[in-house]
């Protein structure tokens, strides 16, 4: 991986607030910022964390390609070098992270296709709770269980609906939390109803996403098409991309032919050059 200079604003300024030969406040090569301590595996690290396009990661790793100018100085630079970054985080599907359950149906099929594109994978699960991945399986301890425990009744009420009141459900529901919580955008397949919500327990990672304010996409397998929320409201939307290297894929159990194709076609869309 080439040398890249650290996030703009943080990491951009050496400690010592020196400024440099060429005009700049970040290093201009690999040997001047080893000596400044600058590293290049938390470099990397930063180039693929979080949501992509973290603009202020982006105007300093414009000093690679630009070493001589100011970030700030030209649009046409700005506008280059997020098609280059865009590029290269789409060919490297090992920076990305699935977390899911590993239940049978939508989960399952997420798990094979993170696995087939070569994306981590992290299946949260609990004591007792059969699943159908044995890939990144992580099982979530009581207290971790209890910090997604949510109250049945305020589910019930912000879903319209009736929901099973038995500890095994409940601890379903608290798994599913800790997906949502760990994603930065949230797939989902399923059914929208006519109150917007997503049909079953499924629906419940479904309305934590907006309540969050993460992406979220839903795949309806009866209208065949994907939907994304938008402010109060679904909007319908061409073929989505996993944009954010911490994603969740969850869904119904009752997985068809075009649901898992939707699966398939999403990092198909995403990985594939």
């Amino acid at each position: 991986m080439p040398f890249l200079p650290y996030s703009y604003s943080a990491f951009h300024r050496p400690a010592s607030g020196k400024t440099h030969s060429h005009g700049g406040s970040g290093p201009r090569s690999r040997a001047e910022g080893e000596k400044e301590g600058y590293s290049e595996p938390l470099l990397q690290e930063v180039l693929v964390s979080g949501q992509h396009f973290p603009g202020r990661e982006l105007l300093s790793y414009l000093c690679l390609f630009f070493p001589n100018s100011d970030p700030f100085d030209s649009l046409i630079p700005r506008v280059g070098f997020f098609i280059i970054y865009n590029s290269l985080i789409k060919m490297k599907p090992e920076n990305f992270v699935l977390y899911s359950g590993g239940a049978q149906g939508a989960e399952t099929e997420f798990g094979k296709q993170a696995e087939k594109t070569g994306v981590q994978e992290v299946t949260l699960t609990f004591e007792g709770h059969k699943i159908f991945r044995e890939r990144g399986v992580r099982v979530l301890t009581t207290d971790e269980l209890l910090k997604g425990d949510v109250s049945l009744a305020y589910i019930a009420k912000l879903m319209n609906r009736k929901f099973n009141t038995g500890k095994l459900f409940k601890k379903v529901l608290q798994s599913i939390w800790h997906q949502i919580n760990c994603a930065e955008e949230v797939f989902v397949v399923g059914k929208i109803l006519d109150d917007n919500t997503v049909k079953g327990g499924t629906g419940w990672g479904a309305e934590f996403s907006k309540l969050c304010n993460k992406t979220l996409h839903v795949f309806d397998q009866e209208q065949d098409s994907w939907f994304k929320w938008s402010t109060d409201s679904w909007k319908k939307e061409k073929q989505p991309k996993i944009k954010c290297k911490n994603f969740a894929g969850t869904g119904t159990r009752f997985l068809n032919g075009n649901g898992k194709k939707a699966i398939k076609d999403l990092f198909d869309a995403s990985f594939k050059k």
